[in-house]
């Protein structure tokens, strides 16, 4: 991928420009704090209900890798990283007798509304609404459930369609084609997928960690279609609804460091970039945490993880004139979007060289 990230650069350079970094409209990344809705989330239940679902998410997948409940989860260690919060919830010292509830209940302090972010250069249009998104991949399994509250009404969003989508191990994507990848690519879906929001408001997917490619820290897209249509096989109707959120999910550096040295990551020529290093993430944090909290399924990171974070969407804000295609999935599977405008994404955000990231962790969620 080196190649074709290095002719992106030099074409974003030019496009500096152009005016606004990544196509929003008003060229304003809008934010609106969520805490107003703690009493109301709180008075439905939805917490605790919340912390049900993921604790019993968790004790089915450590049965799925046949983890039993008295083993050890890994014990708190002291990575450093660009973050000054550890998003690790086991460094609070929890153990499998551990209330479920107060592992997963609280989660307030990250309920803000999400900025807008790039959609990037790899989206594919058209998805497949699934849960399972890993395929025959190779990895660290990852469980990432991701929850959606309507700024402004407080409830939880229901029946809209999140898309995800990331790269692999080795810092490529599925479906679309570039220098580095064969032809055949763009028929490729793994670590792809869309997922109905629940009357809670989450969905979750079935993955493996993220590998990093050249210019961008570890992350995953999200992608919020409102008003969607489903076609009989199970493929996201093209331009249907209206795309009311596009975002980016972020990982603990340490988190991001501890995986690099664990095969086929390790296998991963591509320079790492840090989440200080990286504009987007600058960005997303200037107004919300875009770190997900987890938790380790096992004694170790190659047993997986579980991964959520919450999200505050506008469901009235429409981006369908912003996102563009590389490609599209159909049911003859893959086709490169012949009218693709690298330019239209505008140029990468960079971190300002006055910003500072601290050494080592100074905070540890509260849960």
């Amino acid at each position: 991928m080196i190649a074709y990230w290095t002719t992106f650069t030099l074409s974003l350079a030019l496009q500096a420009t152009l005016g606004n970094a990544h196509g929003i409209p008003d060229g304003k990344y809008h934010s609106r704090s969520l805490a107003h809705c703690g009493e109301v989330l709180e008075a439905r239940g939805l917490t605790q209900k919340v912390a049900a679902q993921r604790a019993e998410m968790v004790a089915k997948e450590r049965k799925k890798r046949n983890l039993n409940d008295q083993d050890p989860h890994l014990k708190a260690r002291s990575f450093y990283s660009s973050l000054a919060t550890n998003h690790n919830v086991t460094y609070a010292g929890y153990t499998p007798g551990t209330n479920p509830a107060e592992l997963f209940s609280n989660y307030d302090d990250s309920c803000l509304l999400a900025p807008q972010a790039t959609y990037g250069p790899y989206y594919v249009a058209g998805e497949l609404v699934r849960s399972d998104i890993a395929e025959d991949q190779e990895g660290i399994p990852m469980l990432l459930q991701l929850q959606f509250i309507d700024s402004k009404t407080c409830e939880p969003v229901t029946g809209v369609y999140a898309d995800i989508w990331h790269a692999d191990s080795a810092g490529d994507y599925s479906g679309v084609t570039y220098e580095d990848v064969s032809a055949d690519n763009i028929n490729a879906t793994f670590f792809r997928g869309i997922q109905p929001t629940d009357h809670h408001g989450l969905v979750h997917f079935h993955s493996m960690f993220p590998g990093h490619y050249p210019l961008r820290a570890t992350h995953v897209h999200v992608m919020i279609h409102n008003n969607a249509t489903v076609h009989p096989n199970k493929t996201l109707e093209l331009n249907s609804g209206n795309i009311a959120h596009v975002g980016q999910v972020f990982f603990d550096q340490d988190l991001i460091n501890l995986a690099d040295t664990i095969s086929p990551y390790s296998e991963n020529t591509n320079t790492m970039v840090k989440n200080s290093e990286d504009g987007i993430f600058y960005v997303e944090a200037e107004v919300i945490d875009p770190v997900t909290r987890y938790t380790f399924l096992g004694d170790s990171l190659e047993k997986g993880i579980m991964a959520w974070m919450v999200f505050g969407i506008d469901l009235d804000a429409n981006y369908n004139d912003v996102v563009q295609a590389a490609s599209y999935y159909g049911k003859d599977g893959g086709e490169s979007n012949a009218n693709y405008n690298l330019t239209k994404l505008g140029p990468l955000e960079q971190v300002p060289t006055t910003a500072k990231a601290p050494t080592t962790f100074t905070a540890t969620i509260s849960v």
